[in-house]
Parts: structure tokens; sequence; C-alpha cells
């Protein structure tokens, strides 16, 4: 009917990363988020039995594993494996990382921080300032981020002491 409010599982949006899940329904699910679409379509509660595949009642060898840096646990070959699986948006929101390096989003830091296995946290919002030391009169080279001596300078008649 036009104008009358319905419910639709249309707008559940799930970013296709596996992390899979096994649910009451003896279901592999390749993430909590297609678990939940898959209740909104059958209107039924579909509760998580465990972490990881429903494979012949044996549990994921991912259970006894904690993952570090943001990476996720994934079984491959029967063993658990813990990868990078950082999928970020092409949204610009620069921030300056505790290593000193720009960033083009938090979750970018988050990934490189996944990638090298190293921790790394948001200094501040907006892009690391390279030049914030530069001295007796050196100006900051935008391209490399130096403090670089000017090359010209601006005629003066004021006396210098």
């Amino acid at each position: 009917r036009r104008g009358a409010p319905r419910c639709s599982c249309d707008r559940i949006a799930c970013d296709g990363a596996y992390r899979p899940v096994c649910a009451r329904d003896s279901r592999t699910y390749s993430n909590d988020c297609e678990r939940q679409k898959a209740e909104c379509q059958q209107k039924a509660a579909i509760p998580v039995k465990h972490e990881g595949p429903c494979d012949l009642g044996m549990p994921s060898p991912c259970l006894s594993v904690e993952c570090t840096f943001g990476a996720t646990c994934v079984v491959k070959n029967g063993e658990a494996v813990c990868e990078c699986q950082q999928v970020c948006p092409s949204r610009y929101d620069p921030v300056c990382g505790s290593d000193n390096r720009t960033y083009g989003s938090p979750c970018e830091l988050d990934a490189m921080a996944c990638v090298l296995r190293q921790e790394i946290k948001v200094k501040h919002k907006g892009p690391c300032d390279r030049c914030s030391k530069c001295q007796f009169g050196a100006i900051c080279e935008a391209e490399t981020g130096r403090c670089v001596c000017p090359t010209e300078c601006v005629s003066s008649s004021q006396p210098v002491c």
C-alpha cells in the first residue's frame, strides 16, 4: 500500500568480510552481518552457536586464538591464521599517527598497524605537521616535509644589527 510503512531487510548492507559464524540452524554464515540479514528475511531468531564455520561439530581452531593489531582469525587448511582484512572507505579524513605519519583516515591507520604488526595510535585529527620545528627563517617544503632555507631574499631598507 502506498504511504504505509513496511519492514524491509534491504537496508542491511554487509561488508563481505569472511569472519564465519556457525548458527544454531547448523548453517555457516560468512559473517555475523549475513546471519542477522537471514534473521530479518526469515523473521526468526538465529542464535550464534560459535564463531567459525560449522564443520562436522568440531569447534573452529580460531576459538583458542586471539589475533592482535586488529587482525581477524580465519581458518585455512584447518589451521587458525590471523589476517588483516580491513576494508577502508575511500573518504579522506586525515589523522596523525603516533609514528608521526599522516594517514588518510583512522581506518587506514588501523590497517597499516595490522600489516606492520605495530601499535599505532591516533595522535591527533588532521595531518601531521612535519615542519613544526623549522627555525632561523627556514620554510617548510611541502613535498618532502623538510625545513629549507629560502632561495630568494626580499630586499629591505631596514638596518640589520
